[in-house]
């Protein structure tokens, strides 16, 4: 403890030294802002990540089963997977998807309709969430040749709910192998937000009684969809492993080990998770963070080379102070301690200072949404992650990476000679 409370000394007399301030103050400052910009940085781009694929995640289920060409047997299929998934699966829900040409006020447009089965779908889509204002059970929307339409197709089409309109279902003659189009009359019975583009605009849900009154479905889905349960650890210790384990991007998600099974058990449908349906945003995102990540680790680095530099400095005024330590007996990692000691009190300060005022900084943006964000974008305003692991775990790996350049630069210490220090000076 002698070094920590002597380099607390030194550490104090430098901010008032003219010759030391400036350098000084200059390394705190630019580790300050260093570490405020990547913890702050790491906080936007996860929160904007993780609601972008909660967004996609809760739209299209964890896993998606399909054949092109031919139904499913869903029910023995649902068996096979509780059978051999059981513990993993959260829900299970069969859907068949179609297109029809749905006309109001003058216009048309062509859109994708989509079957819910309303006993399983909450632990899947969970589609009464996005409508607004919340029902109390989704399957009081959906009664016979009633459907729940996108908010943008509404807007676009002057539906609102309740009102009646028709719509177009085309009815493939086999011998003539001709189109027709069978005129329905349908009610809008809801209106969803989801916040992608393809639902609002392009889809509307309806039940399977009516799905297969309009399109003569008989038997079999067109798709399975099915959600995975999350397992949440009991201790701090097991949530601090999940959270290293998801920052390692060579690691196998679970979500990833569990569609490699689902193919195994259906090898000739084709099994697909959420991720696969929009490849490009997920590799932009992860590249974009991991661009961000690098450039503010070489300025965190160019940071702790200045704080080199003060020490390097500093050790230069002390020669004198070290030349009686080596003569009064003092080891040499004792006083190199004491220089190291010195600038972990600099880099302590200024990352945790930092990751601090990145915390509050979140938290403003996260809670009062100060930015605003075009409609390009999936998200309506600036998210900020306030996960704690992450405002601790950055700092933290900063004074990690600083004790080793920090121990390369006071090891001059050794090169100072005690008896000629102070032969030359007074």
């Amino acid at each position: 403890m002698l070094s920590f409370f002597i380099a607390r000394s030194y550490f104090a007399q430098a901010l008032k030294t003219k010759s030391m301030a400036t350098p000084l103050w200059l390394s705190i400052i630019v580790l300050f802002a260093a570490s405020f910009a990547l913890t702050l940085a790491i906080s936007i781009t996860q929160a904007f990540q993780e609601k972008v694929f909660t967004k996609f995640q809760e739209t299209n289920a964890d896993a998606i089963i399909y054949s092109y060409g031919e139904k499913l047997d869903d029910q023995a299929m649902s068996k096979k997977i509780v059978r051999y998934l059981g513990a993993q699966i959260k829900g299970i829900t069969n859907q068949n998807i179609n297109t029809l040409i749905i006309t109001h006020d003058g216009k048309q447009a062509l859109v994708s309709v989509r079957s819910i089965e309303c006993a399983t779908e909450k632990d899947v889509l969970n589609l009464g969430r996005k409508i607004s204002p919340q029902p109390e059970n989704l399957s009081d929307l959906m009664l016979k040749n009633h459907v729940v339409i996108g908010a943008t197709l509404a807007e676009n089409l002057k539906l609102s709910v309740k009102t009646e309109t028709n719509c177009f279902i085309p009815q493939t003659q086999i011998k003539s192998k001709r189109i027709t189009l069978i005129e329905k009359e349908i009610v809008v019975s809801g209106i969803f937000k989801i916040g992608l583009d393809e639902f609002d605009a392009n889809t509307i849900f309806c039940s399977s009684e009516t799905f297969n009154a309009f399109f003569k479905n008989t038997e079999g889905s067109d798709t399975l969809l099915i959600s995975f349960n999350t397992p949440h650890p009991q201790t701090v210790f097991g949530k601090i492993i999940q959270e290293l384990s998801s920052l390692n991007p060579f690691k196998e998600s679970r979500e990833d080990s569990i569609i490699k099974k689902l193919r195994k058990i259906f090898p000739d449908a084709s099994v697909s998770s959420w991720k696969d349906l929009y490849p490009a945003i997920i590799s932009a995102m992860k590249l974009e963070k991991l661009g961000i990540i690098c450039i503010l680790l070489l300025l965190i680095l160019v940071s702790l080379f200045s704080v080199i530099s003060s020490l390097v400095t500093l050790i230069y005024n002390k020669k004198r102070d070290i030349a009686l330590f080596q003569i009064l007996g003092m080891r040499p990692t004792t006083v190199r301690a004491i220089f190291l000691w010195v600038g972990m009190i600099i880099v302590i300060l200024s990352s945790f200072a930092g990751s601090l005022l990145s915390f509050i900084t979140s938290f403003l943006l996260e809670h009062y949404k100060l930015i605003t964000l075009p409609d390009i974008y999936y998200v309506s305003y600036l998210p900020a992650s306030q996960n704690l692991f992450i405002f601790i775990s950055i700092p933290c790996a900063i004074v990690i990476i600083s004790l080793f350049i920090l121990l390369a630069g006071i090891w001059q210490t050794q090169k100072i000679n005690s008896l000629e220090t102070l032969r030359h000076t007074t």
